[in-house]
């Protein structure tokens, strides 16, 4: 009975000795499995604790021999290794590798940051080890478009970005502002990552040579490639004067937008010419009989009002007829005309013998 008590102390030592030595290997002891099993101590001499080994060193494989207990291994330090380093130290310490998983940490990327059993844990041959690998702390993309390069670089730095790649892109808008970037605003990129820029850049065309064409046509040549006419006010409202130099010259490479000086020559314009009239309609018959009755009754009443306003001229005044049947003296003598006596007047004859002529005139 004695001996079964002492054996029973002497196991439970063992045991607190087992956990306080973790690092320790256990290795088959005959002796004490022999006492177990027929109820006798062996000698103190027989039983030896095996040196602890070195944490996170592979450990030597011993055969198990059957009907013995099971060798315990002691699960290696994997924190901070890579995950390659890991399953390879996993492997020669007779462990598998378990599930693996991931979870941002301000760690490596690709490191252990964690590990379950634990470490110096001591378990079976063949026990999986599941592992936990840093990710990079991912953070939110801000919105830098529309902005100068320096705020857009100050706004990343801020947010624990920087910038990668630059790409000028011609652009209308205002040289040095951001037009895209990638990553997207709003998604989430790795802290310490690039963020790549599209930034605008003036658009840059070549001049059109307009010399020998007419003001209008050039104006529409040079509007069309981007670029601004500037003429003098002399010949500016004349569309038909004639280009004879620019600035800049033909195929010179400017800013879109720029604007091109233009030399003009003014043209005699040519004369006029009229448009032909329209063919007249022929109207119908009888609105041609309306419209000629009317025209022959308004040109006779004209004809009949320009007749009664006619002055009638006076008739020719009519020398009157003297007939003297008888010799006159010399003298005035008076006499009256023939024809009616009632209209003839009466006419003095005066006979001048000196002059050897007469007068006729009436009283």
């Amino acid at each position: 009975m004695r001996k079964a008590v002492l054996i029973w102390h002497l196991v439970c030592w063992l045991a607190v000795l087992q956990g306080l030595a973790k690092t320790a290997v256990a290795v088959p002891n005959p002796a004490l499995t022999d006492a177990l099993s027929t109820g006798r101590m062996p000698p103190t001499s027989a039983t030896s604790t095996p040196p602890p080994q070195i944490e996170g060193a592979s450990l030597e494989r011993r055969p198990q021999i059957e009907g013995r207990r099971p060798i315990l291994i002691t699960v290696p330090l994997l924190t901070g290794l890579s995950l390659d380093d890991a399953r390879t130290t996993l492997l020669d310490a007779d462990l598998q590798v378990g599930q693996i998983t991931s979870a941002e940490s301000r760690y490596e990327p690709g490191t252990v940051i964690q590990q379950s059993p634990e470490a110096a844990t001591r378990v079976r041959r063949s026990t999986p080890v599941a592992l936990v690998i840093a990710n990079p702390i991912m953070i939110f993309v801000p919105p830098v478009t529309n902005r100068p390069m320096k705020d857009a670089r100050s706004i990343l730095s801020n947010a624990g970005l920087q910038i990668g790649t630059v790409t000028a892109v011609e652009s209308d808008n205002e040289p040095g502002i951001v037009l895209e970037q990638s990553p997207e605003a709003g998604s989430r990129a790795p802290r310490g990552s690039s963020v790549s820029l599209a930034v605008s850049t003036p658009r840059m065309v070549n001049v059109p040579p307009v010399v020998g064409l007419e003001l209008a046509a050039a104006r529409e040549v040079l509007e069309r490639s981007g670029l601004v006419p500037v003429t003098d006010a002399m010949h500016s409202q004349n569309d038909q004067a004639l280009v004879t130099s620019q600035n800049p010259e033909p195929s010179s490479t400017v800013r879109r937008g720029s604007s091109v000086v233009l030399t003009l020559r003014a043209v005699a314009e040519p004369p006029a010419i009229e448009p032909p009239s329209p063919p007249a309609l022929t109207p119908l018959p009888w609105t041609a009989i309306i419209t000629g009755a009317a025209a022959i009754t308004i040109l006779a009443g004209a004809l009949l009002f320009m007749r009664s306003i006619r002055t009638k001229p006076a008739p020719p005044a009519r020398e009157p007829h003297v007939s003297i049947r008888e010799k006159l003296d010399y003298g005035t003598q008076q006499v009256q005309a023939t024809g009616n006596p009632e209209k003839a007047p009466t006419i003095s004859i005066t006979v001048r013998a000196d002059q050897g002529d007469q007068e006729i005139r009436p009283s």
